[in-house]
């Protein structure tokens, strides 16, 4: 993997691209996850300088999965970057928004990172493209043979949490607009407000 900085002339993209793709590795939790990919990033030669990963999913919204690769390598990590600056003295210096402030840290190398939606900005390619680039050479695929894991450490079989139920949230009550002269909207509000026993009728009449 190669990470071109903003100073740097010449084509930006991966070098190598490696897909992890085993039956095995289905139906896997964030744990279990993490361990492929972990295992994956540690067969890498040399090992990565950097790794990065996304903040968290749009399905499980858990934000799990980098912190998690970060501890089974005893990589140091930040999370939450929307920030990358330089390199100095084996140091990465990013920044990040925490809490309404700005962070600014110098974090030592080889590192993680999970980064914001705004870190970067995406090219866009036509979708032959795409289909061309998985039918190159430099495609590397590798299972759990590969990765020299044993079943029980990924997929179901490996998670520490399980999906026992999935069902839908409660359905949003119906909104109700009420029109009139100022008085009569007041008096309509207390009303359902008395009727929620959210306030008292006392109340109301005071």
């Amino acid at each position: 993997f190669r990470l071109l900085h903003s100073g740097e002339k010449g084509i930006a993209g991966a070098d190598l691209a490696v897909h992890l793709t085993d039956p095995c590795f289905g139906g896997g939790d964030t744990l279990a996850t993490s361990h492929v990919l972990a295992a994956a990033i540690s067969k890498m030669n040399p090992f990565p300088d950097l790794v990065i990963c996304g903040l968290q999913t749009i399905d499980s919204d858990t934000g799990h999965v980098g912190p998690q690769i970060a501890e089974e390598l005893g990589l140091p990590q930040v999370c939450g970057v929307n920030e990358i600056q330089h390199v100095e003295g084996g140091f990465l210096h990013v920044k990040r928004m925490s809490y309404g402030s700005l962070d600014t840290i110098r974090v030592k190398l080889p590192a993680l990172l999970t980064v914001t939606q705004g870190i970067c900005q995406v090219r866009d390619f036509p979708l032959g493209a795409l289909e061309t680039a998985f039918s190159e050479n430099n495609i590397i695929r590798w299972g759990i043979k590969d990765l020299e894991l044993d079943d029980s450490e990924v997929g179901l079989r490996g998670s520490a949490t399980q999906v026992r139920k999935l069902y839908p949230p409660p359905p949003k009550r119906e909104g109700e607009i009420v029109v009139g002269s100022p008085q009569n909207l007041v008096d309509s509000i207390i009303r359902k407000l008395e009727a929620l026993s959210i306030l008292d009728e006392e109340d109301g009449n005071e």
